[in-house]
């Protein structure tokens, strides 16, 4: 008789062969919806592209481009790093031991479902946000190359005797960078009490 261990499983390899042919069919649909959802923006980018090739100024095109990309590189690392960070300080500070209520019953079902994937969920959330934050940052190229570039008309203004090349290159990127900053706050604040919640570190009750 032959030893069972040595039986091929046939089962487990069909079930691998299926997970793989779902994860190849998941990654393909996302393909194509992305591709059908930004296919209006590679159209406005190419055009765009030919419209500065036809004057002769494919410099400006590229540095335009060049300048879109690095804002919202840059902003996008630092929103994910602020709320990973955030994210990772809530979970550390998650209770060890929780009060069950019946009214828990649903946060401690995704309590299992998350924690074991704690790590893979914390990533996502700051990737999705931060590249939601990145795209919004990569608008003020305009703003940016005019604080970069920008300079004096020689005439001040009367009331605060500020050159009026202030108000025009310099002003406008700075003003965006204080909202962007208190708006990030904000959002960080509710995330990261949303995870205080699911965590058990936060407790609603009625009365109390």
């Amino acid at each position: 008789m032959r030893n069972p261990a040595d039986i091929p499983r046939f089962g487990r390899r069909s079930d691998r062969g299926r997970s793989r042919s779902r994860t190849w069919i998941i990654a393909i649909v996302v393909v194509v919806v992305v591709l059908v959802l930004s296919s209006q923006a590679i159209a406005r980018f190419y055009t765009s592209y030919l419209w500065f090739e036809s004057v002769s100024a494919t410099g400006v095109w590229s540095k335009m481009l060049v300048t879109k990309v690095a804002l919202g590189a840059g902003f996008s690392v630092l929103f994910f790093a602020l709320l990973y960070l955030n994210l990772y300080i809530a979970d550390r500070l998650a209770p060890l031991t929780r009060v069950l209520t019946p009214e828990d019953e649903l946060l401690e079902r995704y309590r299992e479902l998350v924690e074991p994937r704690q790590r893979l969920v914390r990533f996502v959330v700051s990737l999705v946000f931060g590249l939601v934050a990145g795209i919004g940052a990569s608008g003020q190229w305009n703003n940016w190359l005019l604080f970069r570039n920008g300079r004096s008309f020689g005439i001040k203004d009367p009331l605060l005797h500020r050159d009026v090349g202030f108000y025009l290159f310099k002003l406008p990127f700075p003003s965006w960078l204080e909202g962007w900053a208190f708006a990030s706050f904000v959002i960080i604040t509710l995330v990261v009490a949303v995870v205080h919640y699911l965590n058990g570190g936060i407790r609603l009750q009625v009365g109390g």
